[in-house]
């Protein structure tokens, strides 16, 4: 359905009139808010390196331990954290990809 409003919109040349009603300031604040729940994303334990976790106390919570330090039931780092060789095997050839390709643009 999503599809269809949208090449309607398209054909019918509302598209960039909505898209040049949008305030600058929104689209690049949206931008900004999808790239940081892309990190978010990122540094989790499910889908990511594990630098974060969620918390009883706190949403985040820093992380990064060995599976055996972590809580079964709510995955929060017990101690050690920070010592996953996963986490800084990502922090690092992540650092160097985004450096080789800062230098090559």
């Amino acid at each position: 359905m999503e599809g269809f409003i949208f090449v309607a919109l398209s054909i019918l040349g509302l598209r960039q009139w909505l898209a040049r009603a949008i305030p600058a300031s929104i689209k690049l604040a949206t931008g900004a808010g999808i790239g940081l729940y892309l990190a978010l994303i990122g540094l989790t334990y499910s889908a990511g390196i594990g630098a974060i976790t969620g918390a009883v106390s706190t949403p985040l919570d820093l992380a990064g331990c060995r599976p055996e330090f972590r809580d079964e039931i709510t995955g929060v780092c017990e101690g050690h954290q920070m010592r996953n060789p996963t986490l800084w095997i990502g922090i690092f050839c992540g650092g160097i990809v985004t450096a080789f390709l800062m230098m090559y643009r």
